[in-house]
Order: structure tokens, then C-alpha cells, then sequence
């Protein structure tokens, strides 16, 4: 997940991507149920609450932040074992009475080695699944794709919305690349924002509370031609949506 950043009028550069917001997006607008099949949600494996997204990156493996899963600081609270359903579209359960879905548990949780709950950098985990899921995977950027500031990226959950509340089905929106060096102003990031992580959004729309995890895509147009560039990671935790503060 390694590609070449474009500046217009600068040197390109090679940067890490791993990471998008955990807490910065009014998501207003619902796909088609089969738009992201390699959407997943995890939950509870007492309660069944969705905890975090993440994403199917090949048939028996899944893609989250490691602030999510990881035993000492994750929102998971050192769950061993976590229920994952792939491809769900309705939180509740209201709008999946005639989708097909997999719920799967994980029977290995493995956060990345160099994650930092303090900066939260390299914020990645992977979960392996019991078993492989029925969906296709989502492909992941590759070292000759480029990711230039303004560019359209895809995130997309079920996290709180402005209602205050948890979305009832997946949601998404489009929120566009900000310069580092922009984001690391101190009006707005004030240098927190690695080599390791990109900002995108700064307006109103933007990821929140239970969007962590989730994949931050290139949309082809077809859930076969995304490409998954980043995991929502962090943000503004309080006023989700807030203008002048960016994803990262």
C-alpha cells in the first residue's frame, strides 16, 4: 500500500497509505445494497453491536484499524473473537430481509506490529475469518497508482449521521484529498498528520463515531474496479463534520 503522491508543480514522492478519519463524516447518502459487497461490519460477538467497519481484502481476510481491535485500547474491549457480517447493508436488520449477507467469526486478530494508539499511526489490523466469504474482495493500491491532492475518494459506513445516531444502512459519501501540508497547520491538524497518513473532507461531510475501520476507495464505478487506498483511522471525535478539519 505503498504509491506516488502527485503535487502539481512538485516532485512526485512515494508515501505510505493506510489511513483515513475515524471521526469525520456526516455520511448523508445511501448506496444500491450491492454497490460495496466487500463492505464489512464488526460486531459484538455478545451483544451483536456494530463496533467498527472494515473490508474484505481477499476471501478470508478482512482489513480494519487496529485502534478497533487492538486488546489494550480497541473499542472492541480485548474481544479474542469477533463477529463479522460481510457485505450487510442494514444496521438493524430492516433492510436486509431479502439481501444475502455472511456472518462469519474471526478466528485470528493481528494488529499491525509498529501501531501507535498515542499518534495513532500504522493503524491497521487484519482479522482471518473461520471461513471464506461467499463476496468478492476489494483490490488494494498499488505502488504505481497515485494518489494527488484534490483527487475524489469514496469512504463510506455505518457510523452516527446528524441525527446523532448510528446509520440504519450503509452509507457514503465523496470527500476530496487536502495537502499534508495543509492538514498539519496548526489551525487544523497542527503537524499530528505522519508520512503514514492522508487527510481528506474538511467540510460538512464526513466520517464519525462507528465509521472507524471502513475502507477509503478509488471508485472504478463497479465494486470489481475499486480500488481501497486507506481505513478510516482519525478525527475530529466530538463535532464530526466540522469545517477546517480534515480526515487523516
Amino acid at each position: 500500500m505503498v504509491v506516488k503522491r502527485h503535487k502539481r508543480g512538485k516532485q512526485n514522492k512515494r508515501i505510505s497509505l493506510f489511513f483515513l478519519a475515524r471521526c469525520l463524516k456526516f455520511i448523508l447518502f445511501s448506496p444500491h445494497p450491492r454497490r460495496y459487497p466487500y463492505a464489512v461490519s464488526i460486531r459484538s460477538p455478545e451483544t451483536g453491536e456494530h463496533l467498527c467497519g472494515a473490508s474484505l481484502i481477499a476471501r478470508d481476510t478482512v482489513l480494519t484499524a487496529a485502534h478497533c481491535v487492538d486488546k489494550s485500547s480497541g473499542l472492541a474491549q480485548g474481544a479474542d473473537r469477533l463477529l463479522l457480517y460481510v457485505a450487510w447493508y442494514g444496521a438493524s436488520g430492516e433492510n436486509n430481509a431479502e439481501l444475502e449477507y455472511d456472518a462469519i467469526y474471526s478466528s485470528d486478530i493481528r494488529v499491525h506490529p509498529s501501531f501507535n494508539a498515542n499518534s495513532a499511526e500504522y493503524d491497521l489490523a487484519i482479522l482471518v475469518l473461520e471461513q471464506p466469504s461467499r463476496f468478492p474482495p476489494v483490490k488494494l493500491i498499488g505502488p504505481t497508482d497515485i494518489l494527488y491532492d484534490s483527487r475524489v475518494l469514496t469512504v463510506m459506513g455505518w457510523g452516527r449521521t446528524e441525527t446523532g445516531e448510528k446509520a440504519s444502512s450503509l452509507n457514503h459519501v465523496d470527500l476530496l484529498v487536502v495537502p499534508s501540508d495543509q492538514c498539519n497547520r496548526e489551525e487544523q491538524w497542527n503537524a499530528a498528520v505522519k508520512d503514514t497518513m492522508f487527510c481528506a473532507g474538511g467540510s460538512i461531510f464526513d466520517s464519525c463515531d462507528g465509521d472507524s475501520g471502513g475502507p477509503i476507495i478509488i471508485d472504478g464505478g463497479t465494486s470489481i474496479v475499486d480500488i481501497q487506498v486507506g481505513v478510516v483511522s482519525w478525527g475530529k471525535a466530538v463535532r464530526c463534520g466540522e469545517p477546517g478539519k480534515p480526515g487523516v
